[in-house]
């Protein structure tokens, strides 16, 4: 928990410094869809900020039931690393596809090599404010 506390406030730090823009994001997050037996799961709402640090590139922070994930966007693709709700590491790598100025449909690799769990995909529709 320690360590979330310092890469947090480095981070709003950081943002504070450097950042062109801060918005925050809004998320409904599908998690695991490919082992979805009768349609998708239930969605997950996921509250994060986002800041752009020029050439069309983003860092940000989300964070739902528990998971925390620190990213890095660029217009089509993202990489994240952070832990989820059982404290394990996990690392996304993803695609996004804007539609709108503020609206991005994302579809996320979810690799956990470092933990028990079976890797999985997750798709979610985002609103950045």
């Amino acid at each position: 928990m320690k360590n979330m506390k310092t890469i947090l406030s480095t981070l709003i730090l950081a943002s504070v410094m450097f950042a062109g823009a801060i918005s925050p994001t809004l998320s409904l997050r599908f998690n695991d869809i490919s082992n979805a037996d009768n349609g998708l799961p239930s969605p997950d709402t996921v509250l994060g900020l986002k800041m752009d640090l020029g050439d069309n590139i983003s860092a940000g922070f989300d964070s739902n039931n528990g998971d925390f994930r620190v990213y890095l966007e660029r217009s089509f693709v993202t990489f994240g690393m952070g832990n989820n709700s059982d404290d394990e590491p996990h690392f996304t790598v993803g695609a996004n596809m804007s539609y709108l100025s503020n609206l991005t449909f994302n579809f996320d690799y979810v690799i956990n090599n470092l933990n028990d769990d079976e890797d999985q995909l997750r798709m979610g529709l985002s609103v950045s404010f």
